[in-house]
């Protein structure tokens, strides 16, 4: 046991030297080259601060360049020399120990288990020194560098033949560029061939090693992996000794079957890994050597072990995973309840065999992922297969990148990641309930141990006492060793005694398990029994035994032997589950960082970067945990860098790389979380049943897609996360990447209020309600900014000290109403909407281009386009995002009493009236800076008129109007401004009316409208409107008298004089369409609103032309309906021969010839001015119910002022006589 120990303990020196030899990073390409024109002083002074880092001042760099960097090259130095000494040093102990076992004589010493597993545990040590020696190349470069610097200060230092020396030994260590590899077990393979009868030893340690790799042992991930890689080199050892002439040391006179069975085993693993990116081919070192080609090339096209096979492992992980969470979860429930003293043995057999079976599970699923990024590594993809796929060729990383980023498919990242957080979730429950399992197991390895040793082995002393065997005072020394008696002395004689007159012991019932050193003792012990009681005679004399036990004696101590193998694991499962539950080899890639010359590779090619990405992306296990494991992974490689490696500047780089991790992790699942919560919100707002209609309809092709979970990992999501031993709020990070989304989605929302056309303010008022909903949803699992907080910073409310002072919102809805809504869209009085009108040819170039892009023609405009690729970029789930566009449609070809509602609940009530205000600030600067100066000269425009007879009929009329009112205007574009201009007054005023509307439909509060004083805003608006009049003396200058008539006009701007033309003209048809066509019922609006306000109402209705073509057209019509009546009735008496004397039918009583366009413009004319009368007999009852001004034209007897009388034409006859 001495020897095992020290070769144990020779073993872990050996892996914290491995360890920090292979991450230690090279010196020489960082120390910056000595300046070429510098003296022979200063180089020197350069030199020695390389070598040992002690320099004064100095002309080539700063003194404080190299205080900062005491000893460069030492500590690198230091390492090789340990490496070459711990080299020199294990081949030593080996060749010892296999001398001293192949050099005993004595029939009576066994060689235990533990001792070949130490010899095989210190071979693959020197396997892995041998790989850093021959491939690490920085360490190399930095005694290079440290020999040249020797040069120029070995007359500066107190001992140069002593570092001579040294670095002879350590050149004649590390060798020539041209020396061949592999030259640290070359040398252990050549002073074991120097051991006399070595051959079997080395051949005990191929059958351990085939023994252990095919049984159905548990073996740990690395203990496998050890007997994988040490057993071609011993495979290798005995074959160099076929040239010898004992032909008995070679391996073609040992059994056929072994052999072949030890080249499969080799075959199975074509690559292994020995950590991380170092992994090493067993096949390659085997054959390489071996002189039986037949047996190789049988074997060579053999099938790779299932368990290079991720996929299929991950497939059987998730199954088993979920079904032993469920079976241990419901034994640890179990253990939670009162039971029977008598219950804890069955009990604790049953947690023994369950936390076996996950410790099981564990290592083959971590055995399962090391072979497959290990297979990895040794088959990278090849630059014409990375051209194919589109990669960077010129990338820094290319080499790395080509290994794992290229040559993982999505399927075999998502398996991985699968098979980590299997591992992760069994380690996790085995510990987390750890204090509750482990006293049931010491109890149950205490009775297993106790029943062997008290009650198994005494019928097997018995026995071997009857037959005088040397056995029998091992076994009674093993029973005083190990047995927990109850009496004070132990029973020396009880084995002697019959059957009948045995008395068993009765077992305590403890719950403290023997110590691992006395398992060890019992399983070596028992071990060496069964060997020498089943070698029998041998043919060589060194391991030959006389049969000593039966054969049923000898199978119940192996059985023993087998069943007691897992005992240790399991005391220790402490340390054997943090081994298994490591993942820290996924991070390291010290091998590559050497082949591509630079610090660190990019966070996008490292593999648990790869695996976060794809786990997002695949919806088909939504768990937090499969996630939480992933990090986990630079947890693992943070606490192998600080306690094997002990290495700070690695631990800083994994700890950065981890907080990126963490971040992206957050940002994923805050984007996963956020798009499941706005498409659910979408839903309720849209509609469940809008979305399952879209499954029936041509748009159902557009929307279909994989159909989606509804469950996000935020909601079980782990508030706590530990990040390289920090404990981090995963809450807080995902919130804020849930509050940067709100705000960039509110901030969408305000553009397309800013850029879209003033139609798309439903969706955005929609889109907003739905973003609340969602933030409601995700504030209760999330720490979030409050909505309203969130909106208010995008709308510039946060950031204006005063509640007046305008915010973006503010400028953008005023923009949208003043610059889109008043220029572009024309009013329907019939079905209180507007629709978008294009403007005409002579405005188009002389009005400002208006910042919102739309067609001309009024259908679909650019920025409804723009409107749907913002609300693609918020991010629904498609069939809600189609869903939402079908909802919405129908509002952008108008805009009525929704639209002002919406953007009503848009804003606040100061906002509100400041918008109000600014739409009363536009007709009253329209009225200053336009009308005050046209309807001066558009009055003097018109000539004196009275109203034609309707003897003229209809047509007659018109025409005579038309001539009247044609010069009024003496081009097209001044009508164009004219009536633009009632346009934009009126639609401001209809805009101020729908405000009006929406807010007692809301049902706001008249204290949230401040400036205002009420609810009723049109009234504020007329009120404030009748004082500019009189203010500005307008009304004054458009007023007229009880006495005006247009045939002796008093005054020529009096506006209801001017009015009546304009609206005449308004229905007149120009090119097949008339202005009030073109600019909508606002222009009538605006009309009717100057004409209440000035109280020129009564001289409007008396004096208006178009309701005289009106009143004409209707006199001709009862007249021909008259007159034809007439003439049937006459018709039809059957006495009658003469027409009646007072008959008119078919007499033209009408003055002049009828012009087919005249009567064609007249019918268009009569129905655009009967639509205008009835629109105007409404808008005047809105306005009179609304409020009327203190003034009223009556006659000086206070009577009515009446319209002149309307006389028909004279008869023909009347007119003959």
């Amino acid at each position: 046991m001495k020897v095992t120990r020290e070769l144990q303990l020779r073993v872990e020196k050996g892996m914290e030297l491995f360890m920090k030899i292979y991450c230690a990073r090279s010196c020489a390409c960082a120390v910056p080259p000595a300046p070429v024109d510098a003296d022979v002083n200063s180089t020197i002074r350069y030199y020695s601060a390389v070598f040992d880092g002690k320099c004064a001042d100095t002309i080539c760099y700063p003194p404080s360049y190299y205080s900062e960097r005491d000893a460069v090259l030492q500590p690198q130095v230091d390492k090789l020399r340990q490496l070459a000494d711990y080299c020199a040093q294990t081949v030593s102990a080996l060749c010892d120990t296999i001398q001293r076992i192949a050099a005993q004589e004595s029939n009576h010493h066994v060689i235990p288990d533990v001792l070949l597993q130490s010899i095989i545990d210190l071979m693959d040590v020197v396997l892995r020194m041998n790989h850093l020696h021959d491939t690490k190349s920085g360490l190399r470069n930095d005694f290079s560098l440290y020999k040249r610097a020797f040069k120029y200060v070995k007359g500066e230092i107190s001992n140069p033949d002593q570092a001579n020396k040294e670095i002879q030994r350590l050149q004649e260590f590390v060798g020539s560029s041209q020396q061949t590899k592999e030259a640290v077990w070359d040398s252990l393979r050549h002073n074991l061939t120097s051991v006399k009868r070595f051959d079997q030893v080395v051949a005990l340690l191929v059958r351990h090693c085939t023994t252990h790799l095919e049984s159905d042992r548990w073996l740990l991930p690395q203990d496998r992996f050890k007997l994988i890689r040490v057993l071609p080199c011993l495979l290798a050892v005995l074959d160099s000794t076929r040239g010898h002439k004992n032909k008995s040391n070679g391996l073609q006179n040992v059994d056929r079957k072994p052999s072949d069975m030890v080249l499969k085993t080799i075959t199975r693993f074509p690559v292994v890994p020995i950590f991380a990116d170092i992994i090493v081919k067993p096949t390659a070192m085997y054959t390489a050597k071996s002189i039986i080609k037949a047996d190789i090339a049988m074997v060579d096209g053999r099938a790779r072990d299932p368990l290079y096979d991720v996929v299929a492992t991950a497939t059987r992980a998730k199954i088993a995973c979920n079904d032993y969470l469920s079976r241990f979860t419901f034994v640890i429930n179990k253990l939670c309840k009162p039971r029977l003293p008598a219950q804890d043995d069955q009990m604790g057999v049953h947690v023994f065999e369950l936390v076996r079976e996950g410790l099981r599970y564990v290592t083959e699923w971590k055995t399962s992922y090391s072979l497959f990024i290990a297979l990895k590594y040794q088959v990278p993809k090849s630059n014409e297969q990375l051209a194919a796929m589109g990669a960077n060729m010129d990338s820094t990383f290319v080499e790395y990148e080509r290994a794992v980023r290229h040559n993982c498919d999505a399927t075999e990242l998502i398996a991985l990641a699968e098979v980590v957080h299997g591992i992760k979730s069994i380690v996790e429950s085995i510990q987390r309930h750890w204090r509750s399992v482990v006293p049931l197991l010491r109890a149950y390895i205490y009775n297993q141990v106790q029943e062997f040793i008290q009650n198994t082995l005494i019928p097997i002393v018995h026995r071997a006492e009857k037959r005088k065997n040397a056995s029998t005072k091992i076994l009674q020394d093993l029973r005083l060793t190990c047995g927990d008696w109850q009496n004070p002395h132990f029973p020396a004689d009880d084995y002697k005694k019959r059957r009948r007159e045995r008395q068993w012991p009765t077992l305590r019932s403890r719950t403290v398990s023997p110590t691992l050193s006395q398992i060890q003792m019992v399983r070596t012990i028992v071990n060496a029994i069964c060997l020498r009681s089943t070698s029998g005679e041998a043919k060589t004399g060194l391991f030959s035994f006389q049969r000593e036990l039966k054969s049923g004696d000898v199978d119940t101590l192996h059985q023993f032997y087998v069943e007691s193998a897992d005992f240790s694991a399991i005391l220790d499962s402490e340390s054997v589950l943090q081994d298994l539950s490591s993942c820290s080899e996924l991070w390291f890639r010290e091998v590559f960082l050497e082949i591509m010359k630079s610090p660190q590779v990019s966070i996008e090619a490292s593999i648990p970067w790869l695996m976060l990405k794809r786990v997002f992306r695949d919806n088909s296990r939504p768990t937090f945990p499969l996630v939480l494991s992933l990090l986990d992974v630079y947890n693992d490689a943070a606490l192998d860098a600080l306690d094997r490696v002990q290495n700070r500047c690695i631990y800083d780089e994994i700890d950065a790389e981890a907080r990126m991790f963490l971040d992206q992790m957050a940002y994923f699942l805050a984007d996963e979380a956020y798009l499941v919560a706005k498409s659910d919100a979408t839903r309720m707002v849209v509609g469940y049943d809008c979305i399952e209609r879209l499954q029936d309809t041509a748009i159902a092709q557009y929307a279909r897609r994989k159909p989606k979970q509804r469950t996000t990992r935020v909601t079980r999501m782990k508030r706590i996360v530990d990040v390289t031993d920090e404990m981090c709020d995963l809450c807080l990070i995902v919130g804020g990447h849930v509050n940067a989304r709100f705000m960039r989605d509110l901030a969408v929302a305000m553009a397309k209020i800013e850029v879209a056309d003033v139609t798309a303010v439903v969706a955005t008022d929609n889109l907003l309600t739905i973003l609340r909903d969602a933030h409601t949803a995700l504030g209760q699992f999330l720490e979030l900014e409050p909505f309203d907080l969130l909106w208010d910073e995008v709308t510039g409310r946060a950031h204006t000290p005063s509640p007046y002072e305008l915010t973006r919102i503010q400028r953008a809805i005023s923009s949208c109403v003043l610059r889109d809504l008043v220029q572009n869209f024309g009013y329907n009085e019939y079905t209180c909407r507007y629709f978008r009108t294009p403007l005409p040819a002579v405005l188009r170039q002389s009005l400002p281009a208006s910042p919102r892009t739309v067609n001309l023609d009024g259908t679909r405009d650019v920025s409804l386009v723009a409107a749907k690729k913002a609300l693609e970029g918020i991010g629904l789930e498609r069939e809600c995002r189609v869903g939402f566009e079908v909802m919405h449609r129908p509002f952008r070809s108008f805009l009525g009493a929704p639209h002002i509602q919406a953007l009503v609940s848009l804003v606040t009530p100061v906002e509100l009236v400041c918008i109000v205000n600014d739409a009363v600030d536009f007709v009253t600067h329209q009225i200053e800076d336009i009308m005050e100066l046209c309807i001066p000269v558009l009055g003097s425009a018109i000539p004196p008129y009275r109203f034609p007879k309707a003897l003229y009929r209809a047509d007659g009329c018109y025409g005579y109007f038309e001539s009247k009112f044609k010069h009024m205007m003496d081009s097209e574009e001044l009508e164009a401004q004219i009536f633009h201009c009632f346009r934009g007054i009126g639609n401001a005023l209809l805009f101020v009316m729908g405000v009006d509307s929406a807010v007692k439909a809301l049902g706001t509060d008249s204290t949230d409208l401040p400036r205002a004083g009420t609810t009723d805003l049109l009234r504020h608006t007329l009120q404030r409107l009748h004082r500019f009049l009189e203010y500005t003396e307008m009304a004054l200058k458009w007023e007229a008298t009880r006495a005006a008539n247009p045939e002796k006009p008093e005054n020529t701007a009096s506006f209801f004089l001017v009015w009546n033309a304009l609206e005449f003209l308004s229905c007149c048809p120009r090119q097949g369409v008339t202005n009030r066509e073109l600019y909508g019922d606002g222009v009538q609006f605006a009309g009717c609103t100057i004409l209440h306000l000035l109280g020129q109402r009564t001289l409007y209705d008396t004096w208006n032309p178009s309701q005289h073509v009106l009143d004409v057209q209707r006199y001709d019509i009862t007249k021909r309906t008259t007159d034809e009546a007439i003439y049937q009735a006459y018709k039809g008496r059957k006495h009658s021969h003469t027409t009646p004397v007072n008959s008119t039918r078919g007499a033209n009583y009408a003055v002049g010839a009828l012009d087919p366009e005249m009567v064609e413009n007249t019918k268009h004319f009569c129905l655009q001015a009967f639509q205008m009368r009835q629109a105007s007999r409404s808008m005047f009852h809105r306005l009179l119910t609304t409020w009327s001004p203190p003034l009223a034209i009556q006659s000086e007897d206070d009577a009515p002022l009446e319209p002149p009388g309307f006389k028909p034409p004279p008869r023909r006859q009347e007119q003959g006589k």
